[in-house]
């Protein structure tokens, strides 16, 4: 279409700068609103569906691994030690995409337990030991039971005796059996 004005073309290239000013605010905006909306669960579950290898926690306690699934609270590491289950809590853990994905990631397990606590029970009814990691590399060991906001680990390593771990505390949770060099049965690393 011609103009039959100059005015009228320079007018015009004015309204397409200004609409094109207003839709960029107005995509920063909604970007802006997406990142503060956020949670710590929403993160994972976008690294999981990507692939990508993260870093969960810091220092000796840090796990490296793919997301396999993620629940409301709670999230699944595939780990070079084997299959890892990490509470997502307030301030726990410390997320870091080390390595994104060159391919396709994975939706998830629809058949796991959405909450935590229902995670633990899982591992409970199934009956099998666990590796349950503490705060500086310790790892106790046994029969593992849900409390409200506990769980006991029975030592295969001291018949009858018993350990009892805030869930706070709870830095992961495996099924025991394949363990890294340098872990026992009380205490070690992952």
């Amino acid at each position: 279409m011609r103009w039959p004005d100059a005015g009228l073309r320079a007018r015009a290239a004015e309204l397409r700068a200004e609409w094109r000013a207003e839709e960029e605010e107005w995509t920063r905006a909604a970007f802006e609103r997406f990142e503060h909306g956020r949670t710590l669960t929403d993160v994972l579950r976008a690294a999981m569906h990507r692939g990508d290898e993260v870093l969960l926690g810091l220092g000796a306690d840090a796990l490296r691994g793919v997301l396999t699934h993620v629940g409301d609270d709670w999230c699944a590491l595939d780990t070079p030690a084997g299959a890892c289950d990490v509470p997502v809590a307030h301030g726990a853990p410390v997320v870091c995409v080390v390595e994104r994905a060159r391919r396709g990631g994975v939706a998830g397990d629809p058949d796991a337990p959405a909450s935590w606590r229902a995670r633990l029970l899982a591992h409970e009814v199934a009956g099998h030991d666990c590796a349950v990691g503490l705060a500086g590399a310790h790892v106790v060991t046994g029969a593992l039971r849900a409390g409200a906001d506990h769980v006991v680990v029975g030592h295969g390593a001291y018949p009858g005796a018993e350990t009892y771990v805030p869930c706070t505390a709870v830095l992961w949770v495996r099924v025991a059996g394949r363990r890294p060099a340098g872990a026992s049965g009380v205490s070690g690393t992952i």
